[in-house]
C-alpha cells in the first residue's frame, strides 16, 4: 500500500509543481539553441524533491546509507533549482554540490578499490580514494545532466540503471524498496515529461538532472560498499550515460573546443537528427542502455578474469 500512496502522492506534488513552478517563473523559453515549440516549466526537479520526501518519511529504509543518499540529494536538487532559476556561475553551483557529496564521502561512501582481478590483483586506491570518489560523483552528476537534453533521456537511462541495480541485487531487500520508490517516482515525472499536453508538460531542469546523477553515483557505490558488488559490474548500469560523456568530451578536446560548452553532439541529437524523431532517440537509447548492460554484467559474471 504505501508504494500505492506513494504513486498517488508523486501525481499529486506534479500537479503542485507545475502550478507553484508558473507561479514563480521557473519557465524554460525557446531561445537560442533551445528548440522546444513553447515555453514548458522546470517542474520536475521540484516534483522529484519532495515527493522522495515522502518516500524517506514513509518508506521504511532501514539502512543508514539510503536514507542518507535522499537526504543529501535533496540539498543537490534545491541547488539545481536554484540554478534554473537564477543561472548560478559554476563556481557557485560546484561549492554547494561540495558540501553534500562530502558529507557522504566522510559518512564511509567512498571508492577505495577498483576491485580484484585474476591478472592484476586488488587495484588499491589509497590515499587518493577521497579525490578519486569526489571526481566520479561529479563526473556521473555532469553525465546526467548531459544526457538531458531529449524528453524523457535522462529519466529513462535512471530507470534502465536501477533495475540494472536491481538484475545485479536480486536479494537486497532495502535496495529493492529503495529503487520500487525512486522508479514510481520518476516514472511518473516521466509521464508528464513526455506529455503532449501544454498545460502538463514539464522539464527536469538541472533541479532533477543534477539529482538524478547524484543519487545514482552514491547507489553505485553503495553497491559496491554495502553489497559487494564488482566495480566492473557497476559501470554496465549507466554504459551509454558514461561512453557518451567521454566520447563527446574526447572529440571536443581534438577538436580544441571548450568542453564546458552546450553542443548538440550527444547521442541523443545524433540519433535524432538520424531518425527525425526525439521519441524514437529515447527508445534507442534506453533499449541500448538496458541490453548491454545485461550483457555485461552476465558475461562479467561468467567470466574467470575478476575474483
Amino acid at each position: 500500500m504505501v508504494l500505492f500512496y506513494q504513486f498517488i502522492f508523486t501525481i499529486l506534488i506534479t500537479l503542485a509543481s507545475i502550478k507553484i513552478s508558473k507561479k514563480i517563473s521557473l519557465i524554460d523559453f525557446p531561445v537560442g539553441r533551445k528548440k522546444h515549440s513553447s515555453p514548458t516549466v522546470l517542474a520536475g526537479g521540484l516534483s522529484i524533491c519532495i515527493s522522495i520526501l515522502f518516500a524517506l518519511k514513509f518508506g521504511e529504509f532501514d539502512d543508514y546509507y539510503l536514507n542518507a543518499i535522499i537526504g543529501y540529494a535533496v540539498l543537490i536538487a534545491l541547488i539545481g533549482i536554484a540554478d534554473d532559476k537564477y543561472s548560478l556561475n559554476v563556481g557557485s553551483k560546484l561549492a554547494l554540490m561540495t558540501f553534500a557529496i562530502f558529507f557522504l564521502i566522510k559518512d564511509g561512501l567512498t571508492i577505495d578499490t577498483l576491485g580484484t582481478y585474476d591478472l592484476f590483483g586488488e587495484i588499491k586506491l589509497g590515499s587518493l580514494q577521497i579525490a578519486f570518489t569526489f571526481i566520479s560523483v561529479l563526473l556521473l552528476i555532469n553525465a546526467f545532466n548531459y544526457s538531458d537534453g531529449i524528453d524523457g533521456n535522462c529519466i529513462g537511462l535512471f530507470l534502465s540503471g536501477l533495475f540494472l541495480l536491481l538484475y545485479l541485487n536480486t536479494e537486497a531487500k532495502d535496495l529493492i524498496n529503495f529503487i520500487y520508490h525512486l522508479a514510481i517516482i520518476v516514472t511518473t515525472v516521466l509521464y508528464f515529461n513526455l506529455s503532449k499536453n501544454k498545460s502538463l508538460k514539464l522539464f527536469l531542469g538541472d533541479g532533477g538532472s543534477l539529482m538524478l546523477g547524484f543519487i545514482s553515483a552514491f547507489l553505485l557505490i553503495y553497491c559496491y560498499k554495502v553489497l559487494n558488488n564488482h566495480p566492473s559490474d557497476l559501470i554496465w548500469c549507466f554504459n551509454i550515460i558514461i561512453f557518451d560523456f567521454f566520447a563527446v568530451n574526447a572529440q571536443r578536446f581534438e577538436k580544441n573546443k571548450n568542453i564546458f560548452t552546450p553542443g548538440d553532439d550527444h547521442i541523443h541529437h545524433i540519433l535524432s537528427r538520424k531518425y527525425k524523431s526525439k521519441l524514437i532517440a529515447f527508445l534507442l537509447i534506453l533499449f541500448f542502455n538496458s541490453a548491454f548492460g545485461i550483457l555485461g554484467i552476465t558475461l562479467s559474471k561468467q567470466s574467470n578474469i575478476l575474483s
